[in-house]
């Protein structure tokens, strides 16, 4: 019976990706879960920081997660204390291990090639 009425309301779930029922995960269904999209959009992103430095990293929420650098204790440690922080550059990834490829490239880059990347923008 639970089965049914978490199925009747899939639809409407799919069209808010960020709302998983509670009584879906207390029950187990993974299955029902699993139909559910997930946000496909990741962001390589690169702030920079009160003292100058540039912090890289990767989500899947920008504003949200820029936020979190700038006033909750969820940002990095690093730029916990050195706020406030600002967005010089993003990029899309179309997946978690596409973005997290991306982040280690941009990390191992010298401070001039990540400039770069939005002076020549």
């Amino acid at each position: 019976m639970l089965h049914i009425r978490i199925q009747s309301i899939l639809p409407i779930l799919r069209n808010h990706p960020r709302i998983i029922p509670f009584f879906v995960i207390l029950s187990g269904m993974k299955s029902a879960m699993q139909s559910l999209p997930e946000e496909h959009t990741y962001y390589v992103y690169i702030l920079r920081c009160n003292d100058d430095t540039l912090y890289t990293g990767i989500t899947n929420r920008l504003d949200n997660r820029i936020k979190e650098h700038n006033t909750s204790p969820k940002g990095a440690k690093y730029t916990r204390y050195r706020r406030p922080v600002v967005l010089e550059y993003y990029e899309t990834c179309k997946d978690k291990s596409t973005a997290l490829k991306r982040e280690a490239a941009i990390k191992k880059m010298s401070r001039s090639q990540k400039e770069g990347l939005w002076i020549s923008r």
